[in-house]
């Protein structure tokens, strides 16, 4: 799974797992992995962004939101706290109140 992660960091898209060109021909048809069509997810997404997060950055939000279906993204919204970083969404006190009651009905 980490390795799967770090191939979508590098090339900087969301696709299935590079097994290299030769196997890649064999599983897909193609030297390299096909890209995930995130417009055809169903689920509906919020996304939270912090400040000071160094592993997601606002662009890499809005590539992600371009590629979503307008009816699958609910919304984009940046962490009120000029100092949230990513594991802050894990571990921070005030999480609760900056991100997660956002998300209740």
């Amino acid at each position: 799974m980490r390795i799967h992660f770090g191939q979508n960091a590098r090339s900087c898209s969301f696709r299935q797992y590079d097994f290299e060109t030769e196997e890649n021909f064999r599983r897909y048809g193609a030297a390299d992995p096909p890209r995930y069509n995130l417009a055809e997810f169903r689920l509906q997404f919020i996304f939270f962004w912090g400040e000071q997060d160094a592993m997601v950055s606002p662009p890499d939000i809005q590539r992600l939101a371009n590629d979503l279906s307008p009816a699958a993204l609910r919304a984009v919204i940046r962490v009120n706290d000029d100092t949230f970083q990513h594991l802050d969404f894990l571990v921070a006190r005030d999480a609760k109140v900056l991100v997660y009651e956002h998300c209740l009905p």
